[in-house]
């Protein structure tokens, strides 16, 4: 093939750095957001495509949303610390882990504000600087105001207008939103737009596949 495009979606990058750096230098590579850190030549970004059918009915009360695949994953995304201070907010907090893909999302879907991760257990051994992962970029397609750990800007594509947020004043991120409905709402939409934009499937395609 006289173009080959490598994709790489998540986390061996950051762990075996030199390996991939030595096997994909050459090829035309698109990483996550939070990875094309560790990439010693120039990469693309790349987002996760969606195509979400779901209707979106949010729950009475303000909710705060948190999810993992399994709750064993909890310490790669701080969860622990997530839960404590939405908890303390006297909000509603909705905890969904072991469910499948579209339950996950139902479930996601009635939640007025989500959190994706604002820590990592092993995340300084590699210096990595945080992101947004595919939970988070699903939860601004259902119309969450979504925080997440990090702060970066982009490259070929704007970067998600996130709430960003580290571990140290996630609380006072996730306070301000709460509290702030007027301001939570624009975000919502700011992240929508961005979301129905660069996330769409066909989208994501042809930029892979050069395709104009």
């Amino acid at each position: 093939y006289k173009r080959v495009a490598v994709v790489v979606p998540d986390g061996p990058f950051m762990r075996k750095k030199d390996y991939f750096n030595e096997v994909l230098k050459g090829y035309d590579v698109f990483t996550t957001n939070c990875k094309y850190q560790f990439a010693e030549f120039p990469v693309k970004e790349y987002y996760q495509p969606f195509n979400i059918q779901i209707q979106i009915e949010k729950h009475r009360d303000l909710t705060i949303g948190h999810s993992v695949f399994v709750k064993s994953k909890e310490r790669e995304k701080g969860s622990k610390h997530i839960l404590n201070i939405a908890r303390e907010t006297g909000a509603d907090v909705d905890f969904i882990h072991d469910l499948n893909w579209y339950d996950n999302l139902k479930r996601k879907a009635r939640c007025h504000i989500f959190v994706d991760q604002i820590d990592h257990y092993d995340a300084h051994v590699f210096g990595w600087n945080g992101g947004i992962g595919k939970s988070g970029l699903e939860a601004m397609l259902l119309d969450c105001l979504v925080l997440s750990w990090g702060n970066f800007e982009g490259r070929e594509l704007p970067a998600p207008p996130i709430a960003w947020c580290d571990k140290d004043t996630f609380e006072e991120v996730l306070s301000y939103y709460i509290f702030h409905k007027k301001e939570r709402d624009e975000k919502i939409a700011a992240q929508k737009e961005w979301a129905l934009k660069y996330l769409n499937p066909d989208f994501c395609a042809k930029r892979i596949l050069q395709i104009k």
